[in-house]
Order: structure tokens, then C-alpha cells, then sequence
């Protein structure tokens, strides 16, 4: 038997695997083709043969959306008296029992609801309500993954130097340094002892300058609300900060005879103010007769966190 190799297609691998007339185990297959980064997108279940086992595969087939799989299983209706068995009962069956088998494969899986780094998309956003927290549209989903893997061992240091630069990395993938009590120049009449300076060291390649322009404003927005309320926060002259200009096409509504109809390029100046990350605040109140009298405050905390 051939061993796999880096440049195999495993797709064409497996098939090799059956075609030599091995019994290939579904679940060591399904965690192959998970490691390859293939989606089984539909399983099937056929009757196996006297020879062959449960749960292994009888044929694999590879589409544009995944790999579609037909598993030996056998039938409930095997369960039922004589008299009840027939083909169209068990095909019937099979659907029920693939509804429950797939259930099995995601609670057999459940560690990896919890794992940030292994966790469905649409599960991201659920363990972050864990920390109170919901993230901007802004925020790529591999950096969502990794703050939330990181989050509980940050709050350990929050406050620190230490803390923003890595909280500003792990959101945005650029890298700042921050000096600690400086101002920008010796007209600045903000108090040195509570300030510190901001510079971008290195940053990540972007598309054009209005998300560089964007990227900056994240991460001025997460140091003005993560930093100690006490202190000053001074960025200089590496950030684009508050607003872009950018040229856009558009055509002149009236274009003289002489003039060519071509585009005319147009200035415009755009304003990033989208929070990153939105936190509620949650307070608790003994209820009392003298709270019954009060009229009712609003307690929706704030709004923007980064």
C-alpha cells in the first residue's frame, strides 16, 4: 500500500485505497479529509456486504463544493420482525438514522465548539458573548480568533504597556511601540508624568489608503479606551487619523460640446468613527420600595469599547 505524500490528492488517494479492496473506517477518513481541508458536504448510507463492516466506506466522490461519501451501515428495519422488512422501509429509515449520525459526529466533536482556533464562524461571535463583548465588521475573523484565545490572559495584564501593544497586534496585525512619559515637542503643555507617545513600527501591506487610513483609526480607538483613564495618549506622525481623502469617479451632469465626456475626478473626505468592539455594561439593584418610587435610569452603559 502507498504511503500519502504531501503532493497527493487524497481524494484520489482514498479512491486508490478502495479500489486495492481495503475496509477504510469512516471516522479515520472523515479526519483525513478534515486535515486536507475538504468539506463533506453529503453522506449516504448503502447496506454493507457480508464481508464488509459498519461505518466503513463504500465510495467516495469529490464535487465542487466537497467530497460526497457512501458509508456501510446497516438498516433499523434489520431490528423490525420479517414481515416489515423491504427496501423502501429501509430507505425510508436510513434518513432518520443519518440525521441522528451526524449528530453523534458533532457531539463526538463538542471540544472543538470551544477551541477559538477550530470553532464554525458563526460560533465565533458566541464565544465571544462569553466575554460580554461583540466585534465590529472591521475585525478579520482570524484576528477574532485569536483575541478570544488570548482574552483571559490579557485582562491579567490590563493596563500595562505591555497590554496594548499586544491587544493592538492581535486585532490589527500592526505593531506599535509606546514611551512612556513623553510629549510630542517641548510646545506640548500636556503633563509628561501621565502621558506616553504612540508610534506604528511595522504594518501589515493594505489595499489603498483609505483602509491604511481605517486601520489607524482601530487602533487609535483601542488605546484611547483600553489605556488608564488617567493618562494621555499622544500619536504621532506615523498615523493617518480621523478622516480620508480619496478620489472617485464620477461623470459631470452637464458636459459642454467641446469638453470630452470622460470622468472627472473627485475629491471626497470620509469620517471613520464604526467602534470595534461594542461592551454592555450589567448592574444589579436591590429592589426596594424606595427604587419602586424612583423613576427608571438608563443603564445601558457604554457603547463603544475599542
Amino acid at each position: 500500500m502507498k504511503a500519502l505524500e504531501k503532493d497527493d490528492d487524497v481524494v484520489v488517494y482514498i479512491q486508490s485505497l478502495l479500489n486495492e479492496g481495503l475496509s477504510l473506517p469512516y471516522y479515520n477518513i472523515a479526519h483525513l479529509l478534515k486535515t486536507y481541508k475538504y468539506n463533506i458536504t453529503e453522506i449516504s448510507f448503502t447496506k454493507p456486504l457480508r464481508k464488509e463492516r459498519r461505518l466503513t466506506i463504500e465510495s467516495i466522490k469529490e464535487t465542487k463544493d466537497g467530497v460526497e461519501l457512501i458509508i456501510y451501515e446497516e438498516s433499523w428495519a434489520d431490528y423490525l420482525p420479517l414481515v416489515y422488512r423491504n427496501d423502501t422501509l429501509e430507505n425510508f429509515l436510513y434518513g432518520f438514522q443519518l440525521l441522528m449520525f451526524k449528530q453523534i459526529a458533532v457531539i463526538d466533536n463538542i471540544d472543538e465548539l470551544f477551541t477559538p482556533e477550530k470553532t464554525p464562524e458563526a460560533f465565533v461571535q458566541w464565544l465571544a458573548s462569553w466575554f460580554n463583548i461583540s466585534f465590529s465588521t472591521k475585525i478579520k475573523l482570524k484576528n477574532r480568533r485569536r483575541i478570544i484565545y488570548k482574552l483571559t490572559e490579557l485582562y491579567n495584564a490590563k493596563g500595562t504597556k505591555e497590554y496594548l501593544i499586544e491587544m493592538v497586534q492581535l486585532l490589527t496585525d500592526i505593531i506599535i511601540t509606546i514611551k512612556e512619559r513623553e510629549v510630542l515637542n517641548s510646545f506640548d503643555t500636556t503633563n509628561s508624568n501621565f502621558s506616553f507617545i504612540v508610534r506604528i513600527e511595522k504594518e501589515p501591506p493594505y489595499q489603498d489608503s483609505l483602509e491604511r487610513n481605517m486601520m489607524h483609526q482601530i487602533v487609535k480607538n483601542i488605546i484611547e479606551n483600553e489605556k488608564p483613564i488617567f493618562t494621555t495618549a499622544l500619536f504621532d506622525d506615523s498615523f493617518e487619523l480621523n478622516s480620508a481623502t480619496i478620489t472617485i469617479e464620477e461623470t459631470a451632469s452637464k458636459v459642454s460640446e467641446e469638453s470630452s465626456s470622460a470622468p472627472v475626478p473627485i475629491e471626497k473626505e470620509i469620517i471613520i468613527e464604526e467602534p470595534i468592539i461594542q461592551e454592555k455594561e450589567i448592574t444589579f439593584k436591590e429592589k426596594d420600595n424606595e427604587d419602586k418610587k424612583k423613576p427608571p435610569e438608563d443603564n445601558s452603559g457604554y457603547d463603544d469599547f475599542f
